[in-house]
C-alpha cells in the first residue's frame, strides 16, 4: 500500500506540477495589462507572486486531498482503466477521466453525478483551505501599516 502510494504521489506531483505551472504562465500573460503604467513592474509581480502562491498552496493541499482520495474504496465505485491521477483539484471528474476506451467504466450502483458530487466535496475544502491558507501567508504581522502602492 504505501509503494502504491508513493507511485499515486509521484504522478500527483507531476501531472498536478505541470498544470499548475501552466496555470501560473496563464497568469503572468492575463496580469500583463498592468504593465501599462511607469510604476506598474512592482505591481505587476505582486500580484505574479500572489497568484503563484495561491497556485502553489492549491497544489499542497490537492496533493493531501489526493492521498485521501487514493485511499477511498475507489475500487468498489469505479474502475479506473489507466489512473494516472485519481485527483486534480482544478479538473473535476468527467467521462474523460475513466479512460473509457480502455476499459473504464462505473461500477453498478454509481453513477458519473456520484463522483461528481465526492470531487465537490473534496475540492471544496481543498480551495479554502488553500484560500485560508494564502489569506494568512500575505497578511503583514500585526503593528506593521500597509503602504499603498
Amino acid at each position: 500500500m504505501l509503494t502504491a502510494l508513493l507511485e499515486e504521489t509521484y504522478f500527483y506531483v507531476l501531472v498536478a506540477g505541470i498544470a499548475l505551472a501552466a496555470l501560473v504562465s496563464l497568469a503572468a500573460l492575463a496580469l500583463l495589462p498592468t504593465l501599462a503604467s511607469p510604476r506598474s513592474r512592482k505591481k505587476y509581480l505582486s500580484r505574479l507572486t500572489g497568484a503563484s502562491l495561491f497556485l502553489g498552496l492549491l497544489f499542497a493541499w490537492g496533493g493531501i486531498a489526493n492521498a485521501f482520495w487514493f485511499a477511498l474504496p475507489s475500487e468498489s465505485w469505479y474502475f479506473q482503466a489507466d489512473p494516472v491521477i485519481r485527483y486534480l483539484p482544478i479538473a473535476p471528474v468527467g467521462e474523460w477521466w475513466l479512460d473509457k476506451a480502455c476499459g473504464g467504466h462505473l461500477l453498478p450502483g454509481f453513477t458519473m453525478l456520484h463522483l461528481q458530487a465526492l470531487w465537490l466535496l473534496f475540492s471544496l475544502p481543498v480551495w479554502g483551505l488553500a484560500w485560508l491558507s494564502y489569506t494568512r501567508l500575505r497578511r503583514p504581522p500585526s503593528g506593521v501599516a500597509l503602504q499603498e502602492t
